[in-house]
């Protein structure tokens, strides 16, 4: 096929959906000419959850994982306005919480317009320092000048609380798609179980420990935002620093949305491509036009922006968004994909046999936890 000026272009276009395919730096390099852009070049080459189902279910479990993964990500980025908007509205209580939701918006529209997050990466790295930082101050202040509750006010379990435990906790674990992606791209691939095993206690410990401090700082009335209970010039300072943190941390948690997004329009014959030349190698690639993929990012932008305005309670969305979505990547679908790929071979040993039995009684125990324990989660988020 030729282009106007004579010149031929492939007519072929990559596969649908990056996060399909599983492959090898050696045999990805021959078809490079195809690809997007960098980005979807290297994420081709690591596996993740969407390649996992797609080995066990086909399709359907790719799409499953893939729709899971972009609807925490984008319930993730909703917490994280509705968080900065909470705070603004606490320190400038002249301007409404929906403007500064709008305000961020506005700002986010911008920042989104990135074309590749290693651009991104240095802005997330002063975030997570400035972030432990405001932890560090959050501490000092909380034991300098709020502990403790008295003892009477203290109460071992609120069972009018406990159906929004088990959303929030697994919001927490919102990172949890980003486990195979990392284990492919690390250099030496033993080390991996060691680094979750001392990264899930890691988080754990900071969980707890912020948790159970909290409580003691402010007990009872303690507020969903925490930065909301905290008074003074310090206070000031933690509201605006945190929430300016969560907020740059927006793009990193909506990038992968957009890859998956793009990466579906860029297989569709229907979009609006342009022929990119390679000035190393001189052959031609296609690209989604600039203003598909700027459209694709203002209506992500616009679309949490809607629903975080609408949404007043940072508490309620954390619940919802763990009860819905992340429950499904951290319980769910990983054992559904571990009972079909690695079950015994039904010939050898019967589907009822002793050896099966004891092969699936966890995965199966996981599953059924995580399907009540969101029902019940979910029910409470919208109920309270």
């Amino acid at each position: 096929m030729r282009d106007r000026a004579g010149h031929n272009v492939p007519t072929q276009s990559p596969r649908d959906d990056y996060h399909a395919t599983v492959r090898t730096d050696e045999d990805s390099s021959s078809d490079g000419e195809t690809e997007t852009d960098d980005m979807f070049k290297d994420s081709r080459r690591r596996i993740s959850l969407g390649a996992v189902g797609y080995a066990a279910y086909g399709v359907t479990g790719r799409r499953v994982s893939n729709f899971s993964l972009c609807a925490t990500q984008l319930g993730a980025c909703v917490a994280y306005t509705s968080f900065f908007a909470e705070n603004f509205h606490v320190v400038f209580p002249a301007v409404s919480r929906v403007s500064w939701v709008v305000i961020a918006s506005i700002i986010l529209c911008f920042a989104t317009q990135v074309r590749h997050i290693k651009y991104v990466a240095p802005v997330s790295l002063v975030g997570v320092i400035v972030f432990f930082v405001s932890l560090f101050v959050f501490w000092i202040a909380g034991f300098s000048d709020y502990c403790c509750v008295p003892s009477d006010e203290v109460s071992l379990v609120d069972w009018g609380g406990l159906g929004f435990v088990f959303g929030s906790l697994a919001f927490a674990m919102e990172g949890v798609a980003l486990v195979l992606p990392i284990q492919s791209s690390m250099r030496d691939k033993s080390k991996f179980p060691r680094v979750v095993q001392v990264s899930i206690v890691l988080v754990t410990v900071c969980y707890l420990v912020f948790a159970v401090s909290g409580y003691m700082f402010f007990g009872p009335d303690t507020d969903s935002v925490i930065t909301i209970n905290t008074h003074g010039s310090v206070g000031v300072a933690l509201q605006l620093s945190l929430s300016i943190v969560l907020l740059s941390t927006y793009v990193v948690q909506i990038f992968p949305v957009i890859l998956l997004i793009e990466s579906t329009l860029h297989g569709s014959p229907w979009m609006p491509h342009d022929f990119i030349t390679d000035t190393i190698t001189g052959t031609y690639r296609k690209q989604l036009k600039s203003h598909v993929r700027t459209s694709v990012r203002l209506a992500l932008v616009l679309l949490t922006g809607l629903v975080a305005g609408g949404m007043h309670n940072f508490g309620t969305i954390v619940s919802i968004t763990g009860s819905l979505t992340t429950s499904m990547l951290a319980f769910i679908l990983p054992q559904a994909f571990y009972l079909k790929l690695c079950a015994p071979p039904l010939g050898v040993t019967g589907m009822f046999s002793r050896s099966m039995i004891r092969f699936a009684a966890l995965p199966v125990t996981i599953i059924v936890f995580g399907l009540i324990a969101s029902v019940i989660g979910l029910y409470f988020s919208v109920a309270g």
